[in-house]
């Protein structure tokens, strides 16, 4: 199952940076519960065009806060969405049109 999950830029850039492989997240993302093997998309929270595809390896309780998880995960995918030239020209010409 995939999960979608804004995050932190810190974090988000220590996961893109290769720098950890945990992270504490909601127990339930969208209302179902989290586990192994599911893959989160993470989106960076400043900017919509770049996330990060994770796979979850492991999950334990967070201590005491019941509602949260610790998660080990592995990296799968970085993307980015790029903005041609021809992208632009395809959104003006769509302007004249309307």
């Amino acid at each position: 199952m995939e999960h979608y999950l804004d995050i932190e830029t810190a974090l988000f850039t220590k996961i893109k940076e290769h720098e950890t492989e945990n992270a504490v997240i909601p127990r339930q993302i969208g209302g179902r519960e989290v586990r192994p093997g599911d893959t989160l998309k993470l989106y960076h929270p400043g900017d919509e065009t770049e996330a990060l595809r994770v796979e979850i390896t492991a999950v334990k309780p967070d201590g005491e806060a019941t509602e949260k998880l610790q998660i080990t995960f592995a990296l799968l995918e970085w993307m980015c969405q790029v903005e041609t030239e021809l992208d632009e020209m395809l959104k003006e010409e769509e302007m004249w049109l309307l």
